[in-house]
């Protein structure tokens, strides 16, 4: 089930920071404009018609508060941009980087719910960082996700998707000068140091999680928050 590739990075993103200044969504935002994009398609076309603003807004720059849908339309001409009202209605040129984090972390759980192949969900991941996490290694994780309240483990779900695809998932030239290779990276160190937090103490993960397991590690971690999701609605 393949819609697009993903051409926005983190480069790309840095280059629109540099241009004009982001700003997060609220809570309350985000979770109404999931709300309204449900169906894969609607987040897809959103994705791809955000992809070609970024890459326009990255160069020209513009006024942080206009509003992005109405730049989609005027400036790029791009009919129906963004399939949410709410987004449509409140998302700026400022909010640019939220939305395209939010749409990409949204998909990924819409193509877990249908039941995807992790390879389909992470699909521009090389196959050398796509690989499974070792039977030795999953009780470990399992009970370190056990001990997470519904919050924690959403929020680490979600800087660790940002990570993945924005990070991680960068192809690297084998026959540079500086290559590195980063499979064998210890996945949740590496998520520390990622984020801007005073406490991280409750991001220690087992360190036999790497990079390459990251993809697996990640949809893992989303079934096991389903499940608490749907244990607390039973209680």
């Amino acid at each position: 089930m393949v819609y697009r590739n993903e051409i926005t990075n983190a480069a790309v993103l840095k280059k629109l920071q540099e241009k004009i200044p982001q700003a997060q969504l609220s809570d309350d935002v985000r979770k109404q404009i999931c709300e309204e994009l449900r169906a894969l398609p609607s987040v897809f076309a959103s994705l791809d018609n955000l992809d070609t603003a970024i890459g326009f807004l990255k160069t020209a720059g513009g006024e942080p508060i206009a509003k992005l849908g109405a730049f989609m339309v005027e400036v790029l001409g791009i009919e129906n941009p963004i399939l949410s009202q709410k987004a449509r209605q409140t998302c700026e040129l400022q909010h640019a980087r939220s939305l395209w984090l939010l749409l990409s972390f949204h998909k990924s759980k819409l193509l877990v719910d249908l039941r995807q192949p992790t390879e389909e969900v992470f699909e521009t991941f090389p196959d050398n960082l796509c690989q499974d996490i070792p039977d030795n290694a999953k009780p470990t994780f399992e009970e370190y996700m056990k001990h997470l309240s519904i919050d924690k483990l959403h929020t680490m779900l979600e800087i660790l998707h940002e990570l993945l695809i924005l990070v991680i998932a960068v192809r690297q030239n084998s026959d540079d000068k500086d290559y590195v290779d980063t499979e064998n990276y210890c996945l949740f160190e590496s998520l520390k140091q990622y984020i801007d937090l005073d406490d991280t103490q409750w991001l220690d993960g087992p360190s036999n999680i790497l990079y390459k397991h990251g993809a697996y590690a990640w949809v893992m971690a989303y079934e096991a928050l389903c499940r608490k999701i749907g244990t607390r609605r039973r209680n």
